[in-house]
C-alpha cells in the first residue's frame, strides 16, 4: 500500500564474503604500495611516512565503501518519488490476486493460460481464454482467507469474447460461496468494478451463466 506524499527506497546489499573481499583488496593495495616504497631507493627518506599514509588512505577507502553500501550514506542506491509521479493506472492498493495460483476448465488441446489473468498486464493485449462451452470457469486462489471489498475485471482491447452475462463468485472453499454477482451490462469502460460488502474469501472465480466463453485481460482483488 502506497500512501500519498513523498517516498524513498534504498537498495543495500550485505554479504560476509563481499566485506571480506573488500578488506583483502584494501590490504593488498596497502601491501603493494608499501612494497613499492621500500624497493624504491628514491623513497628512503619518506618511506615510513608514505607507508603510514598509504595504510590510512586504504582504511578510509574501505570505510567509505562499507558505509556507502551497508550504513549511513549511499552511492546511487536511493530513489525518491512522490505519489503524483505514479502512473494513473498503477494502483496504490495491494492487489491480492497478483501472481497467485490460478486454474480454469479447458477442453481437448486448449492451452492453460489462466495465469495471464493475474500477471499485472491490464492493457488488454493478452489474457486468459476459455472457449464456448456450457459452463466456462476461471479462479484465483488468494492463498488464505482474505477480507475482500472489490473485484476488478479488465476487458480485452478487441472487446471480443466477452461473456455476457458472467458471474463473479467469492468462495471460502470449493463449496461455500460468500458472495456472488452477475455482470450483465457490457458498458463502455475498460473494466468492471464489482463492489463487495466486505466478506471473507479465499477463492475468486469467474464463470459463465449458461453457455458462453470467458476472455479477459486481468482480474484484480482488493481489500
Amino acid at each position: 500500500r502506497i500512501s500519498p506524499g513523498s517516498h524513498s527506497i534504498e537498495f543495500r546489499y550485505y554479504s560476509g564474503a563481499t566485506v571480506a573481499g573488500a578488506v583483502i583488496s584494501c590490504l593488498t593495495l596497502a601491501v603493494i604500495i608499501i612494497w613499492f616504497l621500500f624497493k624504491n631507493p628514491k623513497m628512503t627518506q619518506i618511506r615510513w611516512s608514505a607507508a603510514i599514509v598509504a595504510v590510512i588512505l586504504c582504511t578510509l577507502l574501505l570505510t567509505v565503501v562499507f558505509y556507502s553500501f551497508y550504513d549511513g550514506g549511499n552511492i546511487g542506491t536511493r530513489y525518491q518519488w512522490t505519489s503524483e509521479q505514479i502512473k494513473p493506472n498503477l494502483s496504490s492498493r495491494y492487489n491480492l490476486a497478483y501472481g497467485k495460483k490460478t486454474a480454469m476448465n479447458i477442453w481437448g488441446d486448449e492451452s492453460n493460460n489462466s495465469s495471464l489473468g493475474v500477471d499485472g498486464d491490464t492493457e488488454g493485449t493478452f489474457g486468459f481464454f476459455i472457449s464456448d462451452k456450457n459452463l466456462a470457469w476461471w479462479y484465483v486462489d488468494l492463498g488464505d482467507e482474505q477480507n475482500v471489498n472489490e473485484v476488478v475485471v479488465y476487458k480485452m482491447k478487441s472487446g471480443s469474447g466477452l461473456a455476457n452475462p458472467f458471474e463473479v463468485l467469492l468462495l471460502l472453499d470449493a463449496n461455500t460461496v460468500s458472495f456472488s454477482q452477475a455482470v450483465e451490462s457490457e458498458g463502455t469502460a475498460d473494466a468492471w468494478h464489482i463492489r463487495v460488502p466486505e466478506v471473507k474469501a479465499r477463492f475468486v472465480s469467474l464463470r459463465t451463466v449458461g453457455a458462453g466463453l470467458l476472455h479477459f485481460s486481468e482480474v484484480e482483488v482488493y481489500k
